[in-house]
């Protein structure tokens, strides 16, 4: 082999470590951002799971009581009381001259 072929294959070896060194580091940086979202989606539904069912005043549990039928959260230390929706409908159904009736159920107008 003459010194040419010879700087000739050495600099297609080169050529090829080249692209073997990017092809890892797009592959190494794909993996640790995949690690890194997998991690704050780890820690996003444990802060998830910390404020869940709590009262956003004391951060007290909240506890689950039956009132006229209907399960409904309240704060132990009486900072309020949370519904769903169609339970806070159904209290409403029932109730149609109170406040909350009227609310969610107001007069027809004609």
């Amino acid at each position: 082999m003459t010194l040419f072929e010879d700087s000739f294959v050495e600099k297609l070896r080169e050529k090829e470590h080249a692209e073997e060194d990017v092809y890892f580091t797009r592959r190494d940086r794909d993996l640790i951002a995949r690690l890194h979202q997998a991690k704050e989606e780890e820690q996003r539904e444990h802060l998830r799971e910390l404020a869940r069912r709590r009262c956003p005043d004391c951060g007290a549990r909240l506890v689950e009581r039956k009132h006229a039928g209907v399960a409904i959260e309240e704060c132990p230390l009486g900072h309020g009381m949370w519904m769903t929706e169609s339970e806070c409908r159904t209290v409403a159904a029932r109730e149609r001259s109170s406040w909350l009736g009227r609310y969610l159920y107001p007069p027809r107008r004609e």
